[in-house]
């Protein structure tokens, strides 16, 4: 097992490099750090660690702390070691409801890691597949996934699902986007005593009251129109 702990810092700027890990081991190794020009007045600091001959002991969390004059740094990663013959799978996230503005953006984000090697891929709420676009940005870790939506709008409400399709197993995310987007559906033309039906289609959060108001006008005048709310009669408009 090779880890690799890595910062940029100014050139002039002295660090301490130290490394937490699940147990003490004669086969582990830390190499002393190593500074490489990474421009103009900065430095990247390099410290690694070796282990040979992992046990199950050797499994947990592994946590590189650097130190300089004025600040401190941590970074670290949870290492799993298994028998070759014994599968596992972790599929979790910390947050699984959102609700965003209209227009706003927003990320999922899901620990996932396994062994066999889960293949994934994320769902629309309206079942098709998602592929990465201007708006839907895909990111793949090493034991992490995130979907980050750009823009988001009323027709995105529902519940995103990230599929883990060699393990059968699924985690939802729901989204509530708070915003309106409202159809009037209508035909412009009727012909004398002919049924109407005026469709308004409304979908967004937080729920909306829909109105209906009818403009009268006598002989096509605008200059004589009185305007009158509809009433419900028998639960429709009339």
């Amino acid at each position: 097992m090779n880890l690799q702990c890595v910062i940029t810092i100014g050139a002039n700027d002295d660090v301490s490099v130290q490394w937490s890990t699940p147990q003490n081991s004669s086969s582990l190794k830390i190499s002393l750090p190593q500074r490489r020009s990474a421009g103009v007045g900065e430095e990247k600091v390099y410290s690694e660690l070796f282990e040979e001959n992992l046990t199950l002991d050797h499994r947990g969390e592994y946590i590189c702390r650097i130190k300089s004059r004025n600040n401190s740094y941590e970074t670290k990663a949870y290492i799993y070691v298994h028998e070759p013959e014994v599968y596992y799978l972790e599929l979790t996230s910390s947050n699984k409801s959102f609700v965003v503005e209209s227009g706003k953006s927003v990320e999922f984000s899901a620990n996932v890691s396994g062994h066999r090697k889960p293949e994934i891929r994320w769902y629309h709420p309206d079942g098709s597949g998602i592929i990465r676009s201007s708006k839907f940005h895909i990111q793949h870790f090493i034991s992490k996934t995130t979907l980050n939506i750009t823009n988001v709008t009323v027709q995105d409400i529902g519940t995103f699902s990230l599929e883990v399709s060699n393990w059968e197993k699924v985690l939802n995310f729901s989204l509530l986007v708070i915003g309106l987007d409202v159809e009037l559906k209508i035909q412009p033309n009727y012909t004398f005593k002919e049924n109407a039906t005026l469709l308004c289609q409304v979908q967004g959060y937080p729920l909306a009251n829909i109105t209906w108001f009818r403009t009268k006008c006598l002989h096509h005048s605008h200059g004589d129109c009185s305007v009158a709310e509809l009433k419900s009669i028998g639960g429709v408009k009339k």
